[in-house]
């Protein structure tokens, strides 16, 4: 077909360019024009045109698999009892089991880093849900200054639908879940995978290795964005020329400095709203994680998902963000720009707490699972010792008094994560003491060994 033919002569190209030398380019500008996009048709090289095969294929596997998807037609299904489940047959069955063994087939595959093929799902995510996401957005920034009566509310079992609205049930874990899900008439590629994993053998495996890829995905396009953001901002910070001397250049706020903390800065707001957007989608694949490790009851299951290595990856990374990720050399600017974010770390928790309740009877995986978020607590923690004095630094008088209010409430802000961060170490080293003995000999908590290499 024409799918297949189209691959095979992009294949040969490949072959004649490959047998010239990987660095030959042939120069194509007469190809380009409005209506065609892509290097490839600016010059074709292996290189290019092995980037517009992986694009190809990539609409091909999509374009089917949402065709056969909605030839089902099951947001025209009665529904079945007082749980409002779905009614489908064997036959949806197994087109539902080929569905996802196509899509699995270019998605179901380890985390690849930026510009893999998670990200091309975190794409159509943002495309067919951006409204939500921008809905939440705004509330979600704020939610980092919890009060008391919000802390409560979390021990509702509806939070997360109350919280999250409409957005919860994208990625479908149960039946209720499904049978709202597919009542829109457009559904982005992550919630049909998840439609169609509810039908296999191995969907827990299958859908905790996609949501991990996808909040993986999510955070480093957060980072990338949050890199270029603070780069921006320290090349837009005043010079230190007519400052006293000996001081440092964010020792103090000038009146302009104010303004850059009252949220005007060189950084596209674009890029910054991406980014609010990209986390926002990394909080809610973690939590969808929590959910569907509560309601897994095979403890083998949660147990090796729990001691892989892509589970540890994401929740260092989301741990790391989640403070803010400075370093030594971060300015007082960059720190009051970037604040840490309390809620990735309550995603996080809920996540790690669910998983801690269903392996509590394997204390090897205790010890591994704890000592893996234990470390990066501590990196966290010491890291933000380090930062401290440079934030809270006086600042010159004459300074306006919105720019020391926002100081002051930014301040606030790494206050109180960090009394969250030292509780929740606290919490590990408690149920992980260390034991001296009536002779004298001590054995120390294995949660201390982890951390002697930092």
């Amino acid at each position: 077909n024409a799918e297949t033919a189209a691959l095979r002569n992009i294949d040969s190209a490949v072959e004649c360019f490959e047998k010239l030398g990987p660095s030959v380019v042939l120069s194509t500008p007469h190809l380009e024009s409005p209506a065609r996009s892509g290097r490839h048709w600016r010059e074709l090289s292996s290189s290019t045109l092995s980037s517009y095969k992986n694009e190809l294929q990539a609409s091909f596997v999509v374009s089917r698999a949402r065709q056969r998807f909605y030839e089902l037609r099951l947001n025209e299904r009665s529904f079945v009892g007082v749980t409002k489940t779905v009614d489908i047959t064997e036959t949806d069955t197994n087109i539902l089991l080929e569905i996802s063994s196509e899509l699995l087939g270019r998605y179901g595959v380890d985390y690849e880093g930026l510009g893999g093929k998670h990200d091309e799902l975190v794409a159509d995510l943002f495309k067919y849900h951006d409204a939500e996401i921008q809905a939440l957005t705004s509330p979600f920034a704020a939610e980092s200054c919890y009060n008391g009566s919000k802390r409560d509310d979390i021990k509702n079992k509806d939070v997360p639908s109350q919280k999250w609205k409409g957005l919860w049930d994208v990625v479908a874990l149960s039946p209720m879940q499904l049978a709202n899900l597919i009542q829109s008439r457009h559904l982005s590629l992550v919630s049909i995978l998840s439609v169609c994993a509810q039908s296999r053998d191995d969907a827990f495996q299958v859908m905790t290795s996609l949501l991990s890829g996808l909040a993986l995905a999510a955070l480093d396009q957060y980072e990338q964005l949050s890199d270029q953001g603070r780069k921006d901002d320290k090349a837009s910070e005043p010079s230190p020329s007519g400052r006293n001397a000996g001081d440092s250049s964010d020792d103090f706020f000038s009146d302009s400095d104010d303004d850059l903390l009252g949220g005007q800065s060189n950084n596209d707001p674009l890029d910054k709203r991406q980014g609010e957007s990209a986390l926002l989608a990394a909080r809610l694949f973690i939590e969808k994680l929590a959910e569907l490790v509560s309601s897994c009851s095979n403890a083998d299951l949660v147990r090796d998902y729990a001691t892989g290595v892509e589970f540890k990856m994401l929740m260092h990374q989301a741990i790391i963000l989640s403070s803010g990720k400075h370093d030594a050399s971060s300015t007082q600017m960059q720190l009051l720009k970037s604040p840490p974010k309390l809620d990735t770390l309550n995603s996080i928790s809920q996540l790690f707490a669910a998983l801690l309740l269903k392996v509590k009877g394997d204390q090897d995986v205790v010890r591994e699972l704890s000592s893996t978020v234990f470390k990066s607590l501590i990196q966290v923690i010491v890291q933000l010792r380090r930062n401290f004095p440079t934030l809270v630094r006086s600042r010159k008088k004459g300074d306006q008094r919105l720019g020391r209010a926002k100081h002051q409430a930014t301040c606030v802000t790494y206050a109180s994560f960090v009394a969250v961060v030292a509780s929740e170490i606290s919490r590990l080293l408690s149920m992980n003491q260390s034991i001296l003995y009536s002779d004298g000999g001590l054995e120390e908590s294995y949660l201390i060994t982890t951390i002697t290499s930092l």
